[in-house]
């Protein structure tokens, strides 16, 4: 794919220049309307090391208004507080909220772009990446990704002028020189990236990087028609018409499971309470256990009202260190929950401790973990407490916008 890329694409001073004053305003009216619509968007820049994304992020940002743009870079080393938690819980706190645009100078698809080999998860996580981006495009979130091209004799080229200037010499790194020394076999792992991750909800951009002005045309005019397809999508979608997520009738075939319970099973008081310190003592060995292998729990707790959820995790947490759980009651979403993705206010409780600084990020299959699988389990003897946490829920609340 990457190979087949003319880089040789330019575009002259006149016609750039004609072009980018025509788009400016545009792009500026048409920020206004995703705020006044409410529309988030997520816009990713991969590629190269000196492909130009910074630069590229900064012509874009110019024309808009800055209250309602964030700028993440995700080179920045993970913090204590993101070492110890899944992968995508880095990202998954800071996705748009309604009306806001966040960019990404490099994303979660970088590292696993440019880890020194490939693992056996990496399909795993191409996966996982995809499933990302199908649950915000499915609540509104216009997901645009731009992959920055350049060639290996065009990187050099920006490295050695970055060098022999003191004022940016410190920009290079025995990383970057690493890369264009395995530039032919970092390009097949990043072209394999691109495929197994150009999905429905969130298609890859390519642009041609050697000739800034024509890779800033490019931008613009990718950012324009996906930020209007969705204003006029929008803006002509009929009003929210909030239906329960199961009716009467959805499955007529399925085998009933509460219609089955035996409600009347009973236990007299002297066996429950010899039973309730036994079950209590073993949490609190295994409570121990999990802490020693850093395994975070999250406990769920779903019913009916007055069912009794509050009195079980009161004795389920009654033996148990104070240290080492939270407990998270899901009341009704706050505006600012409603604002994003209803999975949001979830992922910000996410407890911390499966991973160590000395083995994080997507690179071994397992430490990238999603809502969609179970949390990975890793071995470590350093890192902070880890957190099991049980959520409570006193009634079911779902909030979804486009």
């Amino acid at each position: 794919m990457l190979e087949k890329i003319n880089l040789k694409t330019e575009i002259d001073k006149k016609a750039y220049k004609k072009t980018r004053d025509r788009m400016i305003p545009q792009l500026s009216a048409l920020q206004r309307q995703v705020k006044s619509l409410g529309i988030p968007v997520m816009i990713i820049f991969e590629g190269w090391d000196a492909a130009g994304k910074g630069t590229l992020i900064n012509e874009l940002t110019v024309p808009l208004d800055p209250r309602s743009i964030i700028v993440h870079n995700s080179k920045h080393k993970l913090s204590d507080e993101e070492v110890n938690r899944p992968y995508l819980w880095r990202y998954w706190t800071k996705i748009p909220k309604k009306g806001q645009i966040v960019i990404w100078d490099e994303s979660y698809y970088n590292l696993l772009a440019k880890q020194k080999q490939e693992g056996p998860g990496d399909r795993v996580l191409f996966q996982e990446a995809n499933e990302f981006e199908k649950i915000l495009a499915d609540s509104g979130v216009v997901i645009i990704k731009f992959f920055i091209h350049i060639s290996k004799k065009e990187q050099k080229r920006r490295f050695e002028e970055l060098e022999n200037n003191k004022a940016t010499s410190w920009r290079v790194t025995k990383g970057d020189w690493a890369e264009n020394k395995h530039y032919d076999t970092t390009l097949k792992r990043m072209d394999n990236l691109l495929e197994m991750t150009d999905n429905e909800s969130a298609h890859w951009t390519v642009v041609e990087g050697t000739d800034n002005k024509f890779a800033c045309v490019k931008v613009f005019d990718t950012v324009y028609r996906a930020l209007s397809d969705a204003v006029a999508r929008v803006g002509k979608a009929p009003a929210a018409d909030h239906q329960p997520l199961i009716k009467a009738g959805d499955d007529p075939y399925r085998t009933p499971v509460l219609e089955g319970i035996d409600m009347d099973v009973a236990m007299d008081k002297a066996a429950y309470k010899e039973e309730l310190a036994v079950c209590q003592e073993k949490l609190r060995l295994l409570e121990y256990e999990i802490y020693k292998r850093r395994i975070p729990v999250v406990l769920g707790f779903e019913g009916w009202d007055a069912g009794g959820k509050g009195g079980a995790i009161k004795r389920l947490c009654q033996n148990l260190d104070p240290r080492g759980y939270q407990v998270h009651p899901t009341a009704a979403p706050t505006q600012e929950d409603l604002d994003h993705n209803w999975l949001w206010r979830f992922w910000a409780n996410i407890p911390s401790g499966a991973t160590s600084p000395s083995s994080t990020g997507p690179g071994t299959a397992g430490s990238w973990w999603s809502p969609s699988r179970a949390f990975a389990r890793r071995k470590s003897t350093t890192g902070p407490s880890p957190k099991s946490t049980a959520l409570k829920s006193s009634s079911p609340t779902t909030a979804r916008w486009s």
